[in-house]
């Protein structure tokens, strides 16, 4: 059997998690707030294990149209290469 945690609570089959009690936890549309640590644990008839902590980040994404007169342009592109280049924060 499996478990996911977050953060140290058990998550819920709900919201943008699937897979809470699978060997595969997904989830849909990721944002920023479900940045976090994760982690698996493990049951069998054996016992448990833990799994070590994954540090989930999720980073906002570029917009592309920085002018927004809504085409794309040379000047978008380059105004979106200097974002990327800083981390688009």
């Amino acid at each position: 059997e499996f478990q996911w945690f977050r953060n140290g609570v058990a998550i819920d089959e709900a919201g943008p998690f699937m897979g809470t009690q699978s060997s595969v936890l997904t989830i849909d549309g990721a944002s920023v707030e479900e940045a976090d640590v994760y982690t698996v644990v493990v049951t069998n008839d054996a016992g448990l294990v833990e799994s070590r902590e994954a540090f989930v980040a999720v980073r906002k994404p570029c917009e592309v149209d920085f002018d927004g007169d809504g085409s794309l342009s040379l000047f978008d592109f380059l105004a979106f290469s200097n974002a990327f280049d800083a981390g688009c924060d």
